[in-house]
């Protein structure tokens, strides 16, 4: 067999498998990261398909090449058609951008079309075009030569076991404050508190803040969870970060400095271990207990099945290489055949996980031998799971939808520190990593004609801060630009002084921002990437 068919076949299937490939390969591995290890079946049984789909199409291409190399046969237009659709649909996959990609069916049909009349209408133009669709192929195959290496390296890795739950022995409590950080994932400061929309009641949201200090002029760190959180926790802006192969975090502090681990060392939990609190993290998303488990006493992690899981939601990590590698072809023949598909979509993977969360946080809440802890909520993180009409858990809603959720789980975290003895000593910490997105969102295929309404006013960058004293009733309203690194800096000065009381902090905080513009913590926030 000719090295130029080899290298269409491994075109057209790179192209055909892309969404399967590009987690597993990009360079920062968000496959490895985001999943619960090991996934290490999932990345070889990819690596069989690649190899297998790349010989399959080799031979087809051989085959249809016979007799007559000026790719002028009337098979290339299928060729062509299948192999674009495919492409299509992987990328809108990745992207979430379905909105503006047609369906499937009608892709196929309408390039099989075109190519057929530009065939026998146009013979000349249609041989062209397929000399060049080949040679497309022929240079995404070359690709090959790198990609298969990184898929074999990385199935081969031996990764630890992840662990998502554990509680360590904890000596009893001391005397003085409890601190409960809560962080609601992509809660927007001017959609909860600056804006009126029929039939929202955030109730909870807006008496916390009416009884709290409150910040109005938050500069977020940045734009993705996946680098906004670890910033909080560490006090210092993420520019990067990236997996190595055992879901260990890199990070970069500017785009100019160097590679290093996260150190758990240099985070707020571990400050808070050294000042004799006992730490604990109930959290969506960032692998928390695979990152910080030598500085906490408790921990439990909802991993983010939306981002890589998504992609090839057939696949499993408890399923061998050999049925991770037939998996793709049994879900194609399952909707071929029309029948009930087993994969979820991404609404659905974010409603488990969304509903997933909120019980490890009660529990936090309810151990009252972890003095310090954080919880990390799905919601109101896009896509929609929830109808705030019906008071039910959904597939599908809006961000409006998800706000009134986020309402009514706080309300559900207030009713379970209130019933803790520590009540009267707890300090509540609300924030949020980032505003709704509504640039990266807008193109979705979740989204709503209310959120179209809802988003007229543009994007408001600004994410949210609450912070809370034990009976404090009167409210403060903070304007002044402050960078949201200062939600580290407050949780600071709330464990370096365990009996901090509300004037305290009112005083620090006035004089926090007379200096913001100098200190680390108000350094613009990076473009939105």
């Amino acid at each position: 067999m000719k090295t130029r068919y080899l290298l269409e076949g491994c075109g057209a299937a790179i192209l055909i498998l892309l969404a399967y490939i590009w987690p597993q390969i990009s360079p920062s591995h968000v496959a490895i990261y985001l999943s619960v290890l090991p996934v290490t079946s999932v990345t070889l049984g990819i690596l069989i398909d690649l190899a297998a789909l790349s010989l399959l199409c080799s031979v087809l291409f051989a085959l249809a090449s016979r007799g007559d190399e000026r790719s002028g046969r009337a098979v290339w237009a299928i060729f062509l058609a299948v192999i674009v659709t495919a492409t299509v649909a992987s990328v809108a996959k990745i992207a979430e951008a379905h909105s503006f990609v047609p369906k499937p069916g009608i892709l196929l049909a309408a390039l099989l079309g075109i190519s057929c009349i530009a065939r026998y209408g146009r013979p000349k133009s249609y041989q062209a075009a397929m000399v060049a669709f080949r040679f497309g192929l022929m240079t995404v195959g070359f690709s090959i030569l790198w990609m298969a290496p990184q898929l074999l390296l990385i199935a081969l890795h031996p990764q630890h076991p992840d662990v998502v739950s554990f509680r360590n022995q904890t000596p009893q409590a001391g005397s003085g404050n409890r601190i409960i950080w809560i962080l609601f994932d992509e809660l927007s400061y001017a959609q909860t508190f600056a804006s009126s929309h029929a039939g929202l009641d955030l109730a909870h949201f807006h008496q916390l803040s009416e009884q709290s200090f409150s910040f109005s002029g938050l500069a977020p760190v940045g734009y993705y969870t996946v680098k906004v959180v670890p910033s909080l926790i560490l006090g210092r802006q993420i520019s990067d970060l990236r997996s190595n192969l055992d879901g260990q975090a890199l990070i970069r502090i500017s785009d100019n400095s160097r590679w290093q681990p996260l150190d758990p060392e240099q985070s707020i939990f571990a400050a808070a271990r050294r000042a004799g609190w006992t730490t604990g993290v109930a959290g969506w998303s960032n692998p928390y207990c695979r990152l910080f488990s030598s500085v906490l006493d408790s921990c439990s992690w909802v991993p983010d099945q939306f981002t890589p899981s998504y992609l090839y939601s057939h696949m499993s990590p408890h399923k061998s290489a050999a049925q991770n590698a037939v998996a793709p072809l049994e879900s194609s023949l399952r909707r071929l055949l029309h029948e009930n598909s087993r994969e979820l979509n991404s609404s659905e993977f974010h409603l488990r996980e969304t509903e997933g969360g909120l019980e490890p946080a009660e529990a936090l809440i309810r151990d009252e031998q972890v003095r310090f802890a954080f919880i990390h909520l799905a919601v109101p993180h896009p896509p929609g799971v929830f109808d705030r009409r019906t008071h039910r858990m959904q597939k599908g809603g809006s961000y409006l939808d998800n706000l009134a959720l986020a309402d009514m789980y706080l309300g559900k975290l207030l009713d379970a520190v209130h019933l803790t003895e520590s009540a009267q000593k707890t300090v509540l910490v609300l924030c949020s990593d980032h505003s709704w997105r509504i640039p990266l969102w807008k193109n979705a295929a979740w989204w709503t004609r209310e959120d179209e309404q809802a988003s007229q006013a543009g994007f408001d960058s600004r994410p949210v801060l609450i912070v809370h004293f034990p009976e404090q009733q009167k409210g403060s309203l903070f304007t002044q630009p402050m960078n949201s690194l200062v939600i580290h800096e407050a949780i600071t000065k709330l464990l370096d002084n365990n009996s901090l009381t509300a004037t305290e902090f009112q005083n620090w905080i006035s004089g926090y921002e007379t200096v913001a513009d100098s200190s680390p913590a108000s350094d613009p926030a990076p473009p939105h990437n």
